[in-house]
């Protein structure tokens, strides 16, 4: 519906999904709609249809809409995935992606590219296969601001009048609601990815912590905060402005493989370089048989950097008391530059371990997806120190005392 309504402002439309059959319900949709405008009009706007009965050709559709020329086509990506959609030589103004559960996050890459002459729209549209996946990672942060100009939008199953009526309060809705659980329900039923219960920050959320204006204000010092990994880890670079009670982190650069000397040339390029100073992991100090991390940002650089050692609790700890809405203006301490896609993706993918049926188990994360977050947790050690924790005096009671002091409110 929405790129029938769409229609005066596009000439070509793809249809895209993993394969030729998840396409043609989409397709036959707005054949029958430009079929009804063709009854409404009196006016023959349907040219020319080819849909193969066996659904595994490609289907196209040729419109005349008072003269102007457009085309509907449907494209499989079920063999050769994004270059499906980027080896057209074509130029489309509108992408539909169905059943994107299905498309590998490529495709969608293609779709965005292949519009970009036309500066036209992809909409994808279909149900979440899980939390964690691309798709729902991309609808999180779409609620909020964002540097790619996404949007996104829910509609349960229960929107459905027509097939139930009543909505929430239909028979069957209800009945289907008993069956499964609430964080299922929603995702299957509702359009809305649920957060894992193994998030080791399940308070981060895109809409509250990335925010469009956070950006680089020339007038106000940069700080680096760093996480130099190596191996398959990666090594994170963010910079940071502190304003007021607010950490901002307005960049990053969030690269694998490259050495420090490679990593400070690339920060050369950023227009925040040079920074007041920094903050690296205890690590930085090793030296694995040539300079420490802390010698080569000084002698390469001229950046001096500050490290202690960190507990892993304590730097989460003072990492989720920014993450949380300050207790007087209720908005989070910690914002993020939609630029940081790394930074922010690695909320959504750090995780504690699991056990017996799929329980946290252990008291120490995965260390994998946390290297921005470890850095985020060094700056803010640094600059706060830990969280402090009142000691609670409680007064020793006899069980009679203890009886008394619940049935009456005494205080004894």
């Amino acid at each position: 519906m929405e790129a029938f309504a769409c229609f005066p402002r596009w000439s070509l439309c793809y249809i895209v999904g993993n394969d030729y059959d998840a396409c043609l319900p989409e397709f036959d949709y707005l054949r029958d709609y430009f079929n009804l405008l063709s009854e409404i009009t009196g006016s023959k706007i349907v040219t020319r249809e080819k849909r193969p009965s066996s659904g595994q050709a490609r289907s196209s559709l040729d419109l005349n809409i008072g003269g102007d020329i457009k085309k509907i086509i449907t494209i499989s990506t079920q063999r050769k995935g994004g270059q499906a959609v980027s080896r057209k030589g074509e130029a489309p103004d509108m992408v539909l992606c169905v059943e994107f559960e299905t498309l590998p996050y490529d495709v969608y890459l293609a779709a965005r590219g292949r519009v970009a002459e036309r500066r036209g729209r992809v909409i994808l549209s279909g149900t979440f296969p899980d939390d964690t996946g691309w798709s729902s990672q991309m609808w999180r942060r779409w609620l909020g601001e964002n540097d790619e100009d996404g949007k996104s939008f829910s509609i349960p199953i229960w929107s459905n009048l027509k097939i139930f009526p009543g909505g929430l309060e239909n028979s069957e809705i209800k009945s289907m609601r008993s069956v499964f659980t609430e964080a299922e329900w929603m995702r299957r039923f509702g359009a809305e990815p649920q957060k894992s219960s193994a998030l080791v920050f399940p308070e981060f959320n895109h809409v509250d912590h990335v925010r469009d204006w956070v950006e680089f204000d020339p007038k106000v010092p940069v700080e680096i905060w760093l996480d130099p990994g190596f191996g398959e880890s990666h090594y994170a670079v963010l910079a940071v402005q502190i304003a007021g009670p607010i950490v901002c982190v307005v960049d990053e650069v969030y690269v694998r493989g490259m050495f420090g000397e490679e990593v400070i040339e690339e920060c050369k390029r950023r227009p925040w370089w040079p920074p007041s100073g920094g903050v690296i992991d205890v690590a930085g100090k090793q030296h694995h048989a040539a300079e420490s991390q802390i010698e080569v940002w000084r002698a390469k650089a001229g950046v001096h950097l500050r490290s202690q050692r960190v507990p892993l609790a304590a730097g989460r700890d003072r990492l989720n008391s920014f993450l949380v809405g300050h207790p007087e203006t209720g908005i989070p301490r910690l914002l993020i530059s939609p630029k940081c896609k790394e930074t922010a993706k690695e909320f959504t993918l750090y995780k504690w371990r699991r056990g017996v049926q799929d329980r946290v188990a252990g008291e120490t994360p995965i260390d994998q997806h946390c290297d921005a977050i470890k850095a985020i947790s060094y700056g803010l050690f640094d600059h706060y120190g830990a969280v402090e924790y009142p000691r609670i005096h409680r007064v020793r009671t006899t069980p009679r005392e203890e009886l008394w002091r619940k049935a009456y409110g005494l205080r004894i």
